[in-house]
């Protein structure tokens, strides 16, 4: 099982941390997927985060099972 969890969005940038993110949207994502991993999606969340630096920015979570497990 792989667990992964991005920022969504389309773009790349830095946090106020200055990590650099790539930000992707759920079908950019699930075309990185489909071509990258020989596995099935079991389980998917995407939510968006209320805070005071990131008011409103999207957050995606994948379970994929490997196709050998």
């Amino acid at each position: 099982m792989i667990f992964f969890s991005v920022k969504g969005g389309s773009t790349e940038g830095r946090d106020k941390n200055d990590r650099l993110y790539a930000y992707y949207d759920w079908n950019e994502l699930l075309e990185i997927i489909g071509t990258a991993v020989d596995g099935d999606i079991v389980k998917y969340k995407s939510w968006r985060v209320i805070d005071a630096d990131e008011e409103g920015s999207l957050r995606h979570q994948v379970f994929i099972r490997m196709a050998n497990e």
